[in-house]
């Protein structure tokens, strides 16, 4: 887009300048001074436009060939001995017969200075505009920021001639009429520079005014406020006095009221895009730091995971590595033809069979988890008997409560419901088996009974108890109300539990006293 930019103003420039050559080739004064009777562009001048014009083409990219850098450092050096031998022509009192070279200037022969001879300042513009050419395009763009000034001063002071000219002050750069910058000289020189800008939108200077930021956004408005609109308002403001609108006086206070309106105007709109900008920010750094916070806060849960289920594994395991060593044990007893033990086989069985269940229990709860992060559970909804699925899951843990002399009491009620006959399966075992862990080796009640719009499933302990300020908590992931140096457990089955419950639109909750036990609560709609 930049590039495209550059090109057009390139472009223009040529064409001022060869529209020119034209007026001077068939002497149309219209063409030479745009306006009659005022200040013409000299052919000279005409020639060295559209000579930096094609520089400018020809460094329109960051990178060029060395035959176009050639070429172009050569058209620079044209331009500079051309300004630099009119400058001498002025500073020396001399003429190298270049004035008129091109054309004679039969008009510039009343002049205060030889016809045909560029203005001080246009060829003063011209050196610093080929020094800035060549600075920045040097290898590595060194003088990339000296580049750019040299341009502003060269834009600066072009501008200052067009204002001159639009305001009507005559006096710009000298009294001498002919020696005064054209104003279509002002114009290509604005021209050239905004699109030697352009061809370096990504560096120095330039870069701060032309991305999309809203810097750049702020900083150009800011920019185009101090350099259009004071002149806006002194010509605006002219045209009336000049109508007799008001007197002299008046006029100068309407310049300085609305000079001052209008840039406190942009400074406001400027002020709230600021500020616009910062809420942004704020945004963005509260946006950041909150993702930094669950980032830490994911990465203490990893390792607290991996630390407490390297801990809950090693039981397991350990235990089914004992009893497979009993078995062999057995194994080789029965080979010798000693005694065989079959009840003693039953018994390990049992046992690895409850490690294995473990196991497989904690598997499912690290599943749950990982789907619970994600948002990946979904139900299987299906109709079935609550009352009928509670018992399966009673009856798997009567043996391990038999085991350790625990009664196991079950109050049955038939109720149809909804849900995922697997999960809500899987909740009941984490209630019970938590009760089994915490009960203090004391009976467990389980009942399945309907309420008004729900049906409860509630399991009784009589065991440790929870204290009131850790009723809440426990639901939360690896949390738990006893330390795990004291009984082992994730603490994740109140954690999965909670999320599945209310994955089926219900509730858990907990009552309890501490050295009375505990009850939960599940509740499923109807």
């Amino acid at each position: 887009m930049s590039t495209r930019w550059t090109v057009g103003f390139a472009g223009a420039v040529i064409m001022i300048g060869s529209i020119v050559l034209l007026g001077w080739s068939f002497d149309i004064v219209t063409l030479k001074s745009v306006v009659p009777g005022s200040i013409t562009m000299k052919a000279n001048t005409a020639m060295l436009l559209i000579t930096m014009a094609t520089v400018l083409i020809l460094f329109r990219n960051e990178t060029q060939t060395q035959a176009i850098r050639i070429l172009g450092f050569f058209l620079c050096a044209f331009t500079a001995v051309i300004s630099l031998l009119t400058l001498s022509e002025y500073l020396f009192s001399v003429n190298f017969s270049i004035d008129e070279f091109l054309f004679n200037d039969l008009d510039g022969t009343h002049g205060r200075f030889p016809p045909g001879r560029l203005a001080p300042i246009t060829a003063l513009s011209f050196i610093f505009l080929t020094l800035a050419f060549v600075l920045g395009n040097l290898p590595r763009r060194r003088f990339e920021y000296g580049s750019q000034f040299l341009i502003i001063l060269v834009f600066f002071s072009a501008f200052q001639a067009l204002i001159g000219y639009i305001t009507g002050s005559t006096y710009v750069f000298g009294a001498a009429f002919y020696t005064q910058m054209a104003l279509h000289t002002a114009v290509g020189f604005i021209f050239l520079t905004v699109g030697t800008i352009f061809s370096r939108s990504n560096r120095g200077f330039a870069k701060a005014f032309t991305s999309a930021s809203t810097t750049a956004v702020i900083a150009r408005k800011l920019l185009l406020a101090v350099i259009l609109v004071p002149p806006l308002v002194r010509w605006i403001v002219q045209l009336g006095w000049q109508y007799q609108l008001y007197d002299k006086d008046f006029s100068t206070l309407l310049q300085l009221m609305g000079s001052t309106v209008l840039v406190a105007f942009v400074v406001l709109s400027s002020a709230k895009a600021l500020y616009i900008f910062e809420q942004k920010v704020d945004q963005s750094l509260k946006q950041e730091m909150q993702a930094r916070l669950l980032a830490e806060e994911a990465v203490r849960a990893r390792d607290q995971f991996l630390s407490i289920a390297s801990h809950e594994l090693k039981t397991p395991v350990t235990s089914l590595s004992l009893q497979s060593q009993l078995i062999n044990m057995q194994l080789e007893d029965a080979a010798h033809q000693k005694l065989f033990s079959i009840e003693r086989l039953k018994t390990i069985f049992e046992m690895t069979e409850r490690q294995v269940r473990g196991l497989l229990r904690l598997i499912e709860d690290m599943i749950d988890v990982s789907q619970i992060n994600s948002n990946a559970r979904i139900l299987k909804i299906q109709t079935v008997n609550l009352g009928e699925l509670v018992k399966q899951v009673v009856d798997e843990e009567t043996t391990t409560f038999a085991s350790a002399g625990v009664k196991l009491n079950y109050l049955k009620e038939d109720i149809s419901v909804n849900c995922d006959q697997r999960l809500v399966a899987k909740v009941t075992g984490h209630l019970i088996n938590n009760a089994f862990k915490y009960g203090r080796n004391k009976p467990v009640e389980v009942s399945v009974k309907a309420a008004p719009r729900f049906a409860e499933i509630r399991v009784s302990d009589q065991g440790l108890g929870i204290k009131t300020e850790d009723q809440l908590r426990i639901f939360n992931r690896f949390e738990r109300a006893i330390s795990a140096n004291e009984i082992s457990g994730l603490g994740l089955g109140l954690f999965i539990s909670k999320n599945i419950i209310e994955a089926h639109g219900g509730s858990i909750l907990v009552t309890s006293k501490l050295a009375e036990g505990s009850t939960f609560l599940v509740r499923l709609p109807i």
